[in-house]
């Protein structure tokens, strides 16, 4: 005879699908960058913020969000340079860069 075992568990993975802000304003409620979406594995995904100039000024987890700081301080309005990898729970992998614009 043979043993069978069945899971009544199903495991559904869902496929990497995220966002990005384009803006935000340190004053409103859209005041922060961070990555949003589903099947984002954020212990393996990263994002980095450069200033106009190239100078790094954050590197985060994916979940974790910027609120447009650098040293405890506001930056200034103006446009940011951000570069990353995203990583899904399903082995997938995408290379991010844009510009996130500060207006205040």
């Amino acid at each position: 005879t043979t043993d069978t075992s069945y899971s009544n568990i199903i495991c559904l993975e869902k496929d990497l699908i995220f966002d990005l802000p384009s803006g935000i304003n340190p004053t409103t409620k859209n005041n922060r960058f961070l990555i949003i979406g589903e099947g984002i594995d954020h212990n393996k995904s990263y994002y980095t913020i450069y200033n106009r100039w190239g100078q790094q000024i954050a590197r985060n987890r994916s979940d974790q969000p910027w609120y447009a700081e650098y040293n405890q301080e506001n930056v200034p309005s103006g446009i940011y340079i951000y570069t990353g990898v995203v990583f899904g729970f399903k082995g997938e992998k995408e290379t991010i860069k844009g510009t996130i614009n500060v207006v205040k």
